[in-house]
């Protein structure tokens, strides 16, 4: 065929089977180790936590690798992802236990009839702004959350 019959479509697909062409036989002869790394990514059976590798990213890790290597470095370990689960589940029983301490300690102090020192109306002067005492003769409400306040006030 001539190319001046040709459209400007009919061209681009014509470059593009050819760099395809040449792509299948360089691929095959480029890159064997890439090729073996997809393989054995499509046959694992148990889910990976990494993302497949582009080709660019496997050169380069490979190259990091082999530059390690000659240097007679020794490689990084990865963590291992259930030392880290152990850790956080560690943290949180920690925090769970911190938190029900605590809480403990407030309930237990606010069920004492212990006054802190400064607290009761003894200790206010004359001439500044008091609060309002409250009648003792309050009717009980039937309100939980204000009966808790009310033990807690007391």
């Amino acid at each position: 065929m001539e190319n001046k019959k040709l459209t400007n479509y009919d061209l681009f697909l014509l470059k593009k089977q050819e760099e395809m062409k040449n792509a299948e036989l360089g691929a095959k002869a480029e890159n064997p180790a890439y090729e073996d790394y997809l393989i054995r990514e499509l046959r694992r059976t148990s889910p990976s936590d990494r993302k497949v590798m582009t080709e660019d990213e496997f050169n380069h890790s490979e190259n990091n690798v082999r530059s390690l290597r000659q240097k007679g470095g020794s490689l990084a370990r990865v963590k291992n992802s259930s030392n880290v689960k152990k850790m956080g589940f560690a943290f949180l029983a920690m925090y769970v236990i911190i938190v029900l301490a605590l809480a403990l300690i407030v309930l237990v102090h606010t069920k004492s009839s212990n006054v802190i020192p400064g607290a009761d109306a003894s200790a206010i002067e004359e001439g500044s702004i008091q609060t309002m005492p409250l009648d003792e003769e309050e009717p009980e409400s039937e309100n939980w959350f204000d009966q808790l306040c009310d033990r807690l006030n007391k």
